[in-house]
């Protein structure tokens, strides 16, 4: 609750409607650029169709790279705030040797806090990979929103070949280092030992104090 209050991180939906009303803003300006453009093959359908497929797919790529420039920074500055929410959280919960002990064993096990940070990054980098082969098989980044044709002349439309679903990358999770594990648990056991020659010196110094009378 402490942690809690220390730190404010926004919410999921938050992040969502943000997120929705940048891209609902850059769309909203490349549909002001896209009834301004002017063709400058007139009169030649295919160069035509040509020119202005070559200008969506500037402005897709424009807007994604943005949007995802913008997604990116959200995401990163929410997990930093609760980042340092929890690690007001189980700074503050060390003060229990149970909670410290909770956490060695946890850390030792490869099943801390540290494997759900090291799990997006896995996933965020498998997510770019993943986007970059769909669009260099598809040639339209993922969530631009336009599906755009060549027209070739005659009027055919160029279709592309279906994917393969074995070309689908697959994501290559690694684990957790080892090495990262046993450096988070080696300052909770440490914090352990303190516990220990505190407890025992509280012990020993009452025990010394001791009237058996």
């Amino acid at each position: 609750l402490l942690a809690g209050r220390a730190v404010d991180v926004p919410s999921v939906d938050d992040l969502a409607y943000q997120k929705g009303r940048f891209r609902t803003q850059l769309f909203n300006e490349d549909r002001s650029k896209m009834e301004k453009f002017i063709p400058s093959k007139t009169g030649d359908l295919e160069g035509m169709a040509n020119e202005f497929q070559e200008f969506m797919e500037t402005l897709s790529d424009e807007r994604e790279e943005k949007i995802q420039q913008y997604e990116k920074r959200l995401n990163e500055e929410r997990r930093n705030k609760q980042a340092v929410q929890q690690k007001y959280a189980f700074g503050l919960s060390k003060i229990s040797p149970g909670a410290a002990l909770s956490l060695a064993m946890a850390n030792v096990a490869g099943t801390s806090i540290e494997l759900k940070q090291h799990f997006i990054h896995e996933t965020d980098a498998y997510q770019e990979f993943y986007r970059q082969f769909m669009k260099e098989k598809t040639g339209v980044s993922l969530g631009s929103g336009m599906v755009l044709m060549k027209i070739k002349a005659g009027g055919d439309t160029e279709v592309k070949k279906p994917i393969n679903p074995h070309e689908i990358p697959v994501m290559q999770y690694k684990g957790l280092p080892l090495a990262v594990a046993l450096k988070s648990a080696v300052i909770d056991a440490g914090l352990l030992i303190l516990y220990i020659f505190l407890f025992f010196a509280g012990a020993y110094v009452g025990f010394i104090r001791y009237d058996v009378r």
